[in-house]
Parts: structure tokens; C-alpha cells; sequence
């Protein structure tokens, strides 16, 4: 019996030794990995950017390089390692990258861990007047810069899904209109604007928008409207029947709004929009205008900015005259009889004048002289009394898209007055066809 108690009492004795060790108890858990930060805290579109991502108690070496994950469409680089704590590592963000603060995650093995404050942002953002993006659109813009330091400071182009050239016309990034023809690519319209910034000059691309189907053109007048429409603008068509002075006569809930444009689809002459900027309603500018060759087709682009509106169409027909040379000065005017349109008429790039003269009979006294030139070469025209003095007006049109439409002080008496046409091109700025059409009419002021 007691051979066999001999080892229970050495084994009591064991046990008794192990629960006096000292007193020390179980030692706790190891402090849980975080990350800091990452800096810089924001990355711009374009570009690539090396960051520092710092945390405590991370453990990171050579052989325990964490993965990291800015989301879907931004790349990072391998990271290096720089301490058990810090990470370097280059990012690459595509010119389309979602804007915006997002959730950034460094990971190993089993550990995923968030990453604070980081956001995505455009050194160059565009702000759109109307969407959504159709076909037989015309798409107006603003541009801003967010960076300290970037300037636009050149060319600002347009591509189509399939890197074909869009019209653009751009007077400043206040500003810019893009045109959409009814057979562009469906798919991402870019924006390419040259700018120059710390790292010197370089282009940026910038996502316009996508470019959709247009669900509805509208081809029947008179026409009362509710804007938006689901294209975002409404689309009025029109092919003329004769060769004529086409009107839309216009009503809105709003006539101080300037929401449309005129797209000539078919004059050899025309560039796409006609003006720069839109035109308005009211008594002195009742809609959009043409002058127009029979069979032309024309589109009437109208904005959303208001509730409703109403639009008709006008064709005053007219016997084409074409222009007589010589007609380069006042002694040689050519003679026209009002209402008058004046087709076909060139001017040399540069140089030389048109002359014409119209009679104003007494009854035509207190009236005013309407001159409107379609689009395309860039012209000045000035409204002249019988003593080639004195004007009763004048304007210019400067690049492609741009149009005259000039209305004259009141005319004074009963004399012949002078309509001189020279060509406003530069070395800088030269004409688009040296073509143009000339309208003329006594109108009630």
C-alpha cells in the first residue's frame, strides 16, 4: 500500500510547486494593428502619386508585405516596406477614376485593416448646362480648376467614344459648346484641355459624359412643350420648302431664357450651331433663324431651364439673287429690292468689301433694317446712310458657328442705304469657305 501512495504524494508535491510560481499570472493580448493615415490624403485623376501609409503595431518587414486596395479603378504599386510601421507606395489613377472620399484597405494574411481620409479628385472638372447626353445634341459647358497652381492656358478638343473629333467651340472655360451629331458613337464623350501646372505643361483628359440615343424627334408645328423630356432637350426638325428667310417663332413661361440653338443639317455653309451663345425669346429675337435654301434641313435644339414652352415655324420665300462683282465699293453697289436674299456670295479671305444698297421709301421711315448672314465665315457688316457717314449699325461674327443677325437704329428718312460686307478673318482665325448668304428686310422696330 504505501509503494502505491508514494506517487500520489510526489505528484501533490508537483502541483504544489507549479501554483507558487511568483504570483505573475497570464500575460494579456498584444495591442491590435491600426492604421494611421495616409499621405497625402488625396490623389488626382491622371496621375500617378507615391503615398506613405503609417500605423502602430503593424509588424510589417520584407517578408510580411501587406496587400493593399484602393478600389476598382485605382492600381497601386508592390509597397515598400520602409519600417515595421511605414509603407511607400506608388498609386495610378485612371483619368475616370470615381471622384470622392472612398474606404482604402491594407491587408495581410487573415488581417484587413481600413485606411482613414482618402479621397480621389479632378485637378480640372466640368460642369454640364443639360443632361443627358443624346445624339443631335448640342452640349453646353463649364470648366474649373481645383488645384492651386494648374492654368488652362490652350486648345480644348472633343472625342467620341471611337476617338473621332466632336465640334467644339470654346471662349473660355466659362463656357464651351460641343456638338453631337445624330451619328456619333454611342459611349464616353472625352474632354481633352491643355493646361499647364506644377509638373509643366501636358494634357488632361476629362470624362465628358456618356452619349446615349435620342428617343424622340419632334417634327410637327405648331408645338406646345413640358421640358425636361426624358432626352433632357427637345428636338424640333424642320426641311424647308422653298428657299426662304426661316423663322421659329417662340413662346416661353420664361422670355428672358436663352435655352436654344438652330443645327443645320445640310447648308454647304453652316457650321452646326449658329451663334456662339444661345438666342433669346422675346419681341426683338422671337426664336431661332435661317437663311435657308429649299430642302435644308434644320434642327431646333431646346434646353430644360424652364416649364413650358411653344414653337412654330415661318418660311418667308424669296428669289435667290446672286451676287454681282465688281460690287468692292460704294459708287458700284450692287442694287437690291427689299425683302431680298443674296445667294450665292463670296468674299475673299482678308480682303476686299461687298457692297450693297437697298432704297428705304418714306413709309419705311421709323422702321429699322434687319441684315442676317448665315454662319461660317467670319464677317463684319455696317449699316450706312446715304452720306456713307453715318451708320445705323454694325456687327461681327468670329469663327465657326457664328452668325449676323443685326437690327439698325431707326431709319431717319427717306434715302438709299449702304449694307458693306467685309470678310473678318486673320492669319489667326481664318474663314471657314469664303461662301456666305446675306437676308435683308425692312422690319417694324
Amino acid at each position: 500500500m504505501r509503494l502505491r501512495l508514494l506517487p500520489l504524494a510526489l505528484l501533490a508535491v508537483v502541483r504544489v510547486g507549479i501554483g507558487c510560481g511568483g504570483g505573475g499570472g497570464a500575460p494579456g493580448p498584444a495591442p491590435a494593428p491600426v492604421i494611421v493615415g495616409i499621405s497625402p490624403a488625396e490623389v488626382w485623376r491622371g496621375e500617378a502619386t507615391t503615398l506613405t501609409i503609417t500605423g502602430t503595431d503593424t509588424g510589417w518587414s520584407a517578408g510580411y508585405v501587406p496587400y493593399l486596395d484602393f478600389g476598382p479603378d485605382v492600381t497601386a504599386d508592390v509597397p515598400t516596406v520602409e519600417s515595421a510601421t511605414a509603407l511607400r507606395v506608388v498609386v495610378h489613377v485612371p483619368y475616370d477614376a470615381v471622384l470622392g472620399s472612398r474606404q482604402v484597405f491594407v491587408g495581410a494574411g487573415h488581417l484587413i485593416l481600413p485606411a482613414p481620409d482618402f479621397r480621389v479628385r479632378a485637378p480640372i472638372s466640368v460642369s454640364w448646362f443639360a443632361t443627358p447626353f443624346v445624339r443631335a445634341s448640342v452640349l453646353v459647358g463649364s470648366l474649373a480648376v481645383n488645384r492651386p497652381g494648374d492654368v488652362i492656358d490652350g486648345p480644348v478638343v472633343a472625342t467620341a467614344f471611337d476617338g473621332s473629333f466632336l465640334p467644339l467651340w470654346y471662349d473660355d472655360p466659362a463656357g464651351f459648346i460641343v456638338v453631337v451629331p445624330e451619328g456619333a458613337p454611342i459611349g464616353m464623350l472625352d474632354l481633352h484641355i491643355h493646361r499647364t501646372g506644377v509638373g509643366g505643361a501636358s494634357m488632361f483628359r476629362l470624362p465628358g459624359g456618356p452619349i446615349g440615343l435620342r428617343s424622340a424627334v419632334l417634327t410637327s408645328f405648331p408645338r406646345q412643350m413640358t421640358l425636361p423630356t426624358a432626352d433632357g432637350t427637345a428636338l424640333h426638325r424642320y426641311t424647308t420648302t422653298t428657299d426662304c428667310f426661316l423663322e421659329f417663332p417662340m413662346t416661353s413661361s420664361d422670355p428672358t431664357l436663352p435655352i436654344h440653338f438652330v443645327y443645320a443639317h445640310e447648308s454647304p455653309f453652316a457650321p452646326p450651331v449658329v451663334g456662339n451663345a444661345p438666342l433669346l425669346y422675346g419681341g426683338v429675337n422671337p426664336g431661332p433663324r435661317a437663311v435657308a435654301r429649299s430642302g435644308e434641313t434644320f434642327d431646333v435644339i431646346v434646353f430644360s431651364g424652364h416649364t413650358s414652352y411653344g414653337i412654330d415655324v415661318r418660311e418667308t420665300p424669296l428669289v435667290p439673287v446672286a451676287e454681282v462683282e465688281p460690287n468692292d465699293v460704294a459708287a458700284s453697289s450692287q442694287a437690291l429690292s427689299l425683302p431680298a436674299m443674296v445667294s450665292p456670295a463670296t468674299m475673299t479671305p482678308g480682303t476686299g468689301a461687298d457692297w450693297y444698297a437697298c432704297a428705304a421709301s418714306a413709309g419705311d421711315v421709323g422702321k429699322v433694317l434687319r441684315v442676317v448672314t448665315s454662319p461660317g465665315p467670319a464677317l463684319t457688316v455696317v449699316i450706312a446712310r446715304a452720306d456713307l457717314a453715318t451708320t445705323l449699325g454694325g456687327a461681327s461674327s468670329s469663327g465657326p458657328g457664328a452668325a449676323i443677325d443685326l437690327r439698325s437704329i431707326a431709319i431717319p428718312a427717306a434715302e438709299t442705304l449702304y449694307v458693306r460686307v467685309t470678310s473678318n478673318a486673320t492669319p489667326s482665325t481664318p474663314d471657314v469657305t469664303p461662301s456666305y448668304r446675306l437676308f435683308l428686310r425692312f422690319e417694324t422696330p
